[in-house]
């Protein structure tokens, strides 16, 4: 009995990371702007973890990884969770004024994407600061 659940466990898990969860929150809708196919060892830029980040709604906490370039913030997704997601390059010039948002003792920054509003990225005080000399 237990042998399977396995295979059914890890379709379930499969479904859940190439189908259910590209199709929620804002990724999808930031590529549909700001796809590239540049590989994300070709980018030259800082590095950023941004360990929480909500992108559209959409929590995806230890899921993403950014750099800092000239041209933009570039954002993948770790490769385990990639799916079908293509990666984002997100010219500096489309991000809007963020917005402080407090929730007890924590400070995050929303970040509208696009005009007119594509979707938002939404980060903590800590990463915001790592691209605040770039955005408006």
């Amino acid at each position: 009995m237990a042998l399977i659940g396995i295979p059914i466990f890890i379709a379930m898990f499969v479904l859940m990371f190439y189908v259910i969860i590209p199709r929620l929150g804002g990724w999808k809708k930031l590529a549909k702007h700001y796809a590239t196919n540049q590989d994300k060892n070709t980018v030259m830029g800082e590095r950023i973890h941004f360990g929480q980040i909500n992108i559209g709604g959409l929590n995806m906490k230890n899921m993403v990884k950014g750099y800092k370039t000239h041209k933009g913030l570039f954002l993948t997704q770790y490769l385990f969770f990639q799916g079908p997601n293509p990666n984002l390059m997100i010219p500096w010039e489309e991000f809007q004024v963020a917005q402080e948002r407090r929730f007890l003792f924590i400070k995050r920054y929303r970040i509208p994407v696009g005009n007119p509003q594509v979707s938002y990225i939404d980060i903590t005080a800590r990463k915001y600061e790592l691209i605040a000399d770039r955005l408006p």
